[in-house]
């Protein structure tokens, strides 16, 4: 009687021990499958603010960037050459008037007070600073990094991004081809300017790229095209991770977004896009 209470013990703990294993087991391989697997999914979001119009922006907008410190957007125009701060409603807060300018394609917040802006007839990435009381910005009074476009064949500035891990600054080529330039040691006078074709496998579902941003959270990029309607998700070998069409009906969309041109990414991975000439639009999941 005695054996077989202690094999009955026995039998039961070794199945709770089992159990406790395999239920760790899978929690290991779970966590192993789902880690490439970083991506916010654009097609579970829905639009939230479509179409809002900026009344002080006639058109040519071309860029946007947020600055999680200020918990604000900066827009910037390339005609008028202008930088506006927005709140997360898409209201203009203020007006920051930029000389000396020629064509101003992308802005991105880099750290603190550094934001970087391209020029594509001038051929350079500025860096220009913005703290609560500038209004003003004078292309003389700011850093030009020069970028030799014959260097790089077909080049176009289409958009720029700041990757907070490696502390680098990337330039979209918008087409033909689709590949970006990373300029290292950027704070230097010496900067490193490096070709990566890491956009070229996006080819096969968007013909341009218009705009794009890095997501610090998952380490990947958000590309925005304007001549395919499309935000497309890659990460840093850009295998293509998640897609969404900017068409009526897509997350909601009451219209198709007539010409989008910038976009970016808060902390709460909301989604912002403008849109020429003057449009503003929020996603949420």
């Amino acid at each position: 009687m005695k054996k077989k209470i202690f094999l009955l013990i026995l039998i039961f703990t070794l199945i709770f021990l089992f159990n406790n294993f395999y239920n760790h087991v899978n929690l290991y391989i779970s966590q192993i499958v789902n880690f490439d697997k970083k991506d916010i999914n654009i097609q579970s979001y829905k639009v939230q603010i479509e179409a809002k119009e900026f009344s002080n922006i006639e058109k040519n907008l071309s860029g946007l960037t947020y600055n999680f410190l200020t918990n604000t957007f900066f827009a910037i125009s390339n005609r008028p050459r202008n930088i506006y701060e927005l709140n997360k409603n898409g209201d203009i807060i203020r007006q920051i008037k930029l000389s000396g300018f020629k064509d101003t394609e992308g802005i991105t917040h880099i750290k603190n007070d550094t934001f970087a802006l391209v020029d594509e007839k001038k051929e350079s990435v500025i860096i220009i600073k913005i703290d609560s009381s500038t209004n003003h910005i004078n292309y003389e009074d700011s850093k030009a990094i020069k970028l030799e476009i014959q260097n790089f064949e077909n080049f176009g500035f289409e958009g720029v991004t700041y990757n907070s891990f490696k502390n680098t600054i990337l330039i979209a080529n918008e087409k033909f081809p689709m590949k970006i330039i990373e300029i290292s040691n950027w704070e230097t006078n010496n900067p490193i300017f490096q070709k990566s074709e890491i956009f070229e496998n996006i080819k096969q579902y968007v013909s341009d790229i218009s705009s794009f941003t890095f997501n610090e959270k998952t380490n990947n990029f958000i590309i925005l095209s304007d001549e395919s309607k499309m935000i497309l998700e890659v990460n840093q070998k850009g295998k293509l991770l998640s897609y969404q069409y900017l068409t009526k009906g897509k997350m909601y969309l009451e219209n198709d977004i007539p010409q989008p041109e910038g976009i970016t990414i808060d902390k709460e991975n909301n989604i912002y896009i403008v849109s020429e000439p003057n449009l503003f639009y929020k996603f949420s999941k």
